[in-house]
Parts: C-alpha cells; sequence; structure tokens
C-alpha cells in the first residue's frame, strides 16, 4: 500500500511538476507579449517624435525662407523708392534752372525793349522839335513798327521758351515712367531668383 501510494503521490507530484511547467511557459509567452507591446510602444513614441521634429524643423524653414523674402521684397522697395525719389530730384533741379535761365533771358530782353522805347521816345520829341511834321510822322510810324516788331519777338522768344519748357517737363516725366518700369521689372527678376535660391 505504501508503494501505491507513493507511486500515485509520485504521479501526483508529477501532474503538478509539468502543470507548473507549463504555467511557466505561459509567463514566459505572456512576459515576451508584454516585451512586444512595449517595443511597440517604444517605436511609435519615436516615431511620433521624429514626426515632430520634422514638423518643427519644416516649420523653421518656412518661417526662415519667408523671412528671406521679405527682406528681399523690402529691400528691392527701398531701392526703387530711392531711385524715384533720385530722378523727381533731378528733374526738379533741371525744371528750377531751365526757369532761372528763362527768367534771366525775358528780364534782359524786357530791358532791352524798355531801353529802345525810351531811345525811341527821345527821337521821336528831338525829331519833332527839329525837323517836319511829316518826317516825325514817318519815323513815329517807324518807331511803332519797330516797338510792335521787337513786342512780337519777345512774345514768340517766351512762347518757345515756355514750350520748351513743357516739353523738357513731358520728356522727364516719360523717362521717369520708364526708369520705374525697368526698375520694377528688374525687381520682379531679382525677386524671383532670390525665392528660387531660397527654396533650393
Amino acid at each position: 500500500m505504501r508503494y501505491g501510494t507513493a507511486r500515485d503521490d509520485g504521479a501526483s507530484n508529477c501532474g503538478g511538476q509539468l502543470r507548473w511547467l507549463m504555467g511557466e511557459e505561459e509567463d514566459e509567452e505572456e512576459e515576451e507579449e508584454e516585451k512586444k507591446k512595449v517595443r511597440r510602444r517604444r517605436r511609435r513614441r519615436r516615431r511620433r517624435r521624429r514626426r515632430r521634429r520634422r514638423r518643427r524643423r519644416r516649420r523653421r524653414r518656412r518661417r526662415r525662407r519667408r523671412g528671406v523674402v521679405v527682406v528681399a521684397v523690402v529691400v528691392v522697395v527701398v531701392v526703387v523708392v530711392v531711385e524715384v525719389i533720385v530722378v523727381v530730384v533731378e528733374v526738379v533741379v533741371v525744371v528750377e534752372v531751365v526757369l532761372a535761365v528763362v527768367k534771366d533771358v525775358a528780364v534782359a530782353v524786357l530791358v532791352k525793349v524798355v531801353a529802345v522805347i525810351v531811345v525811341v521816345v527821345v527821337v521821336e520829341v528831338a525829331v519833332k522839335l527839329v525837323l517836319v511834321k511829316v518826317v516825325t510822322v514817318v519815323v513815329v510810324v517807324v518807331v511803332v513798327v519797330v516797338v510792335v516788331v521787337v513786342a512780337v519777338v519777345v512774345v514768340v522768344v517766351v512762347g518757345v521758351v515756355v514750350v520748351v519748357i513743357v516739353v523738357v517737363k513731358v520728356v522727364v516725366v516719360v523717362i521717369v515712367i520708364v526708369v520705374v518700369v525697368v526698375v520694377k521689372e528688374v525687381a520682379v527678376v531679382v525677386l524671383v531668383k532670390v525665392v528660387a535660391v531660397v527654396e533650393w
């Protein structure tokens, strides 16, 4: 009976050992599964971190590119404005010089006309006192004709000067417009190249 019970106890103990071993295998499998899950989680976290880093880098690059483009646009605008101001100043200076010359010429012509008129009046008085009335009439007619001719010449000269000033103004305005258009085109080309370089 003892042997029998011993056998039975041994058999029951073997069964328990088998169960225990199977339990260990199951525990090992569960641990492996948990390790795999942990690895997957870590991988996911790493991927998320990498994606975040990439997004941040892209955002930073975009911001830098935008900053560079804005700076380039500002520089081009400032250059265009400065060039326009320089052209306008030059035009104003030229117009002022032309007006000053025209004023000087007009004053000189007027002084000469007044002198001629005074001389003619003096001659007329002398002729009236010395010569016959017929001669006086002839001289007066000649003087009037001369005065009228001089006046017409002065008017024509002044009109020519005014026309020249107007033409100069028109030419200067056309030049300014052409310069501004050319500068704008150059600025657009420069901007396109700058943006292409920055994106590259």
